[in-house]
């Protein structure tokens, strides 16, 4: 139980962070290991024992503005990924928080999920990113504390 709280602190605190960034863009080396990576989400979200807690990170378009937004509950069909809109639109007026909504393949710009077993929590590449700046034990040891894993689960 004290993991599901740990996870959903987690989500919000980098929920808010990513609401606060609205204009974030992924270095294009995390992007491309974000898209790279999406098989093992995928194949996550086809187990019947599914993953727990499964988001992706996308953008979202209304014309010529665009913003970035967690989904949660995420399903695959095709090319195509659809969650619940986790945080509230500040720039674009076509969706709203709550909103189960459909994104490209092309738009996720991170994911996680956590295993139902180890309780682990894979992607999260922003915040793997960000832990990358700080000393490697103090990185070891926020990893070890969220159960984070900077690499898909094989």
């Amino acid at each position: 139980m004290a993991a599901i709280t740990l996870f959903k602190t987690i989500i919000a605190t980098c929920s808010f962070f990513f609401a606060a960034v609205t204009s974030f863009a992924a270095p294009p080396s995390t992007y491309n290991q974000v898209q790279a990576a999406l098989p093992y989400l995928d194949a996550e979200l086809t187990k019947s024992s599914a993953a727990l807690y499964p988001r992706v990170l996308a953008r979202v378009r209304d014309g010529k503005k665009n913003e970035i937004f967690w989904l949660s509950g995420i399903r695959k069909a095709g090319d195509f990924y659809t969650g619940k809109l986790e945080t509230a639109p500040v720039q674009i007026a076509n969706v709203e928080l709550g909103q189960t909504i459909s994104v490209a393949k092309k738009d996720i710009l991170d994911w996680s999920y956590q295993d139902p077993i180890s309780r682990k929590i894979y992607g999260n590449y922003g915040v793997c990113m960000e832990l990358q700046a700080l000393p490697a034990e103090e990185q070891l040891e926020r990893m070890t504390f969220w159960g984070l894993e900077c690499k898909p689960a094989k």
